[in-house]
């Protein structure tokens, strides 16, 4: 009895000893402060949602470990992020995301694809602040390989045009290119003619001083630029309806 007991004393000792040990450090590296900095798809809720998925990721400690060899789960539109100790108690987030620059609609599903057309992800919802692209003629399409389209020389306008948009931060649905190369600009009730032309920077430059005016306003109609020369008026055609 008295061997059988010690060994109890000691088996209960050292479960003792462990479970003050785990709540020391679990409580010793929990993590108060989280950083995200790199994300423009995802909100900083989002990002941290994704990444801290159990209690046990909450202690810094952990985390890192966890992240250096165990890795986290592939992310739709986040090539990679990093996790970095600041303290015991903060780390931080850093997000490299996918560099997409549109999408097209198929049947029910958005494709996104980056600058050389690769198809990066397949999605049920419209990614904000992304405008899908209609005009394109494509053949098919498999993730991880480029959109097979009739025409590669597609992608360098569709870059020319998405880096335009995205340095102006035009609140634009939907960028069309019609078979005669020209091209449309859509927002909510509001179209936007640009034409046929090399480069299209003053005429994104100058829309980008009245297109989010005209949204505010709730306006909808037809601007017409096919013509557009820097300093020019920009002419507003309001729909008869309105």
């Amino acid at each position: 009895m008295g061997r059988r007991r010690k060994n109890y004393l000691r088996t209960l000792f050292l479960l003792v000893f462990l479970a003050g040990l785990f709540l020391f450090l679990f409580f010793w590296f929990h993590i108060e402060k989280i950083t995200v900095t790199g994300c423009s798809y995802y909100s900083e809720k989002e990002v941290t949602d994704m990444v801290f998925t159990s209690p046990l990721d909450y202690n810094s400690l952990y985390l890192y470990f966890k992240h250096k060899f165990i890795g986290t789960k592939e992310l739709p539109f986040i090539q990679k992020f990093t996790i970095t100790r600041v303290s015991r108690k903060e780390v931080k987030v850093q997000v490299y995301e996918k560099a997409l620059v549109g999408c097209v609609k198929y049947m029910n599903q958005y494709i996104y694809f980056d600058k050389n057309g690769i198809v990066l992800e397949c999605s049920g919802e419209a990614m904000e602040g992304l405008p899908y692209v209609t005009g394109v003629d494509y053949q098919g399409f498999t993730l991880y390989e480029k959109l097979k389209v009739s025409d590669e020389a597609i992608f360098n306008r569709i870059l020319d045009i998405s880096q335009l948009v995205q340095k102006y931060e035009l609140p634009l649905k939907r960028i069309h290119f019609s078979q005669n190369d020209t091209i449309m600009l859509e927002t909510d009730g509001i179209k936007v003619y640009l034409g046929k032309r090399e480069f299209y920077d003053e005429q994104v430059a100058a829309l980008s001083e009245v297109l989010p005016t005209a949204q505010k306003e709730g306006l909808k109609g037809k601007i017409h630029m096919e013509n557009y020369a820097s300093g020019q008026d920009i002419i507003f055609l309001r729909d008869e309806k309105t």
